[in-house]
């Protein structure tokens, strides 16, 4: 009995939560509203009344007792093998999908659209044990956290060469936005005219300095660090990284600013998405190297679901191939969706 005042209180102070606790709550109400609407009627009133209080207790006591039997039968459902509590959400786990913006109007069509791409994987892979589909907005600053389990979502380059370094997670397409022709930044490292650094390779041991964008610039400053990076020039994707071979890292307002302040300085190089003509005759600095492998957006999975990487692959890649009409939900959201590389 100490279970079931312990569960009527809780009833009480949480309110009507569940089926039970308002059927409840409703029982209790309808007896005071008796008592005192009926407390001055004849005896004959009175012993009906008794009488009609006496079955609602009884039901009552056996509502509460199915709620309690219920409850504790639920909790020991939800006990692993080990005796720790499972959550909820590992039981009856959704994939969430990040590629949207709450209460956009194209959120219905991209729910109903990846609910689809669940029941294919799962008619693939048995193993696939998501229940549902949980649409969730991200921002360019949120914790990677967000990112650890259960997610497919498009994420922004810079958020990407942070989050690796957070959590595992895995990058499935270069994402080809509605209107590109290439969904990557293409940009070059420049020298002076007369610099006698020609190229990459070579600058590592000549260059003093690197001219760069705002920290704010995928393409001017993020891009062609990671690039630096891919070249084996430094070891990491980071800017202490590239003080650790010996060169100055200066920022400047824009591409034709590192422009302007390369062709000054032979000791440097520096990173601009300016086109610069690969005839030297007819240029004022030195094309050192050109790249275009950085992508613009990323479409990334979490860890957790790397054994499903190619059956997630294979469905965006059937979208894209056979169906306009589920290719346009992706274009239509928020991530301007037109294609993968």
């Amino acid at each position: 009995m100490g279970e079931f005042w312990k569960h009527l209180a809780n009833i009480i102070a949480e309110g009507a939560e569940s089926f039970y606790g308002l059927i409840s709550l409703g029982i209790v109400a309808v007896s005071i509203v008796g008592v005192i609407i009926f407390r001055r009627e004849s005896p004959k009133i009175k012993v009906v009344f008794f009488i009609t209080m006496i079955i609602c207790i009884i039901s009552f006591l056996i509502i509460g007792h199915y709620s309690i039997e219920q409850g504790l039968s639920e909790r020991a459902s939800l006990e692993s093998k080990d005796g720790c509590i499972e959550s909820r959400e590992n039981l009856d786990p959704k994939i969430q999908i990040s590629i949207v913006k709450h209460n956009d109007e194209n959120d219905m069509n991209l729910k109903n659209l990846f609910l689809e791409m669940v029941t294919n994987i799962k008619t693939n892979a048995p193993s696939f044990n998501y229940k549902g589909v949980r649409l969730r907005s991200s921002g360019y600053y949120d914790e990677p956290t967000k990112f650890e389990k259960n997610t497919i979502s498009t994420i922004r380059p810079a958020q990407f060469a942070s989050m690796m370094n957070a959590v595992d997670i895995i990058p499935i397409f270069a994402i080809k936005k509605e209107g590109q022709i290439e969904p990557y930044y293409q940009a070059s490292f420049i020298s002076a005219k007369e610099s006698n650094i020609k190229d990459l390779k070579s600058a590592k041991d000549h260059v003093k300095r690197i001219y760069v964008c705002a920290k704010t610039s995928d393409s001017g400053y993020l891009a062609p660090i990671h690039e630096l990076f891919e070249e084996g020039i430094i070891g990491a994707i980071s800017e202490q990284a590239i003080k650790d071979i010996g060169w100055e890292i200066i920022n400047v307002q824009n591409h034709d600013l590192v422009y302007q302040r390369v062709k000054q300085d032979h000791e440097s190089i520096g990173a601009t998405g300016l086109y610069i003509d690969t005839d030297p005759r007819k240029s004022e600095v030195t094309l050192v190297h050109q790249y275009g492998r950085f992508p613009q957006d990323v479409l990334v999975i979490s860890k957790d679901l790397e054994d499903y990487k190619l059956d997630i692959q294979n469905w965006f890649e059937n979208v894209l191939e056979k169906d306009n009409c589920k290719m346009n939900v992706l274009i239509n959201s928020p991530a301007r969706i037109s294609g993968f590389t």
